[in-house]
């Protein structure tokens, strides 16, 4: 990792409505250090899981986060700094790269060992049909973020770049937002010189 970078995880407080299930992941730059953060919230009784991928055949380790039976992640973070959090959302139909390569069992695995940077995840996620696990990546939206502060979202065949200092999901489409969500309240990021307050609701 390069000295004065760091990625760190950190908490996201949210406050919700009393019928909401919100979730929310976020990443924020500011002065060289990229902070990353998710909370999920499902409902009281759900519990989650942690995985570890041991480095092998010069490849990257990494960690893995789901919840409950679901075999396939709702986050994981590699020894390279490059971290996912992904959050529920609307349905969102797939039409892009019918052809691609099927997303199977070693999916998650074979891009946290061979992609380091944001732009490597995207030329790793071009190859294949996302739409091959119905319902996984229709049902959700990615945040993705490396150890140089770089971000990115995508919903689906959506692609859409961060600024270099910060983006926020939970559980709508920033693409379709008219979609709807559930009602979603983040509380203000402040850091330092910077108090901005990001709030939507749906």
């Amino acid at each position: 990792m390069r000295p004065g970078l760091a990625v760190k995880l950190g908490a996201v407080i949210c406050l919700c409505g009393s019928l909401a299930m919100p979730c929310s992941v976020f990443s924020y730059t500011f002065d060289g250090e990229t902070r990353v953060g998710r909370n999920l919230d499902w409902v009281a009784s759900s519990w989650g899981w942690v995985s570890f991928m041991q480095p092998a055949d010069g490849g990257f380790g990494a960690m893995f986060f789901g919840a409950e039976d679901d075999i396939w992640p709702q986050g994981g973070m590699n020894d390279q700094g490059l971290v996912l959090g992904m959050a529920a959302t609307p349905y969102l139909a797939i039409t892009g790269n019918p052809g691609g390569l099927p997303v199977e069992l070693d999916f998650w695995e074979l891009l946290f060992s061979t992609c380091a940077t944001v732009d490597d995840v995207l030329v790793f996620l071009a190859q294949y049909n996302l739409a091959t696990i119905s319902g996984y990546f229709e049902r959700g939206h990615m945040l993705w973020t490396d150890r140089f502060g770089n971000s990115v979202i995508v919903e689906g065949d959506v692609v859409i770049p961060g600024d270099g200092s910060f983006q926020i999901i939970t559980n709508y489409l920033h693409s379709e937002p008219q979609l709807g969500g559930w009602l979603y309240r983040l509380k203000c990021i402040t850091r330092k010189k910077s108090k901005k307050c990001i709030h939507r609701q749906h």
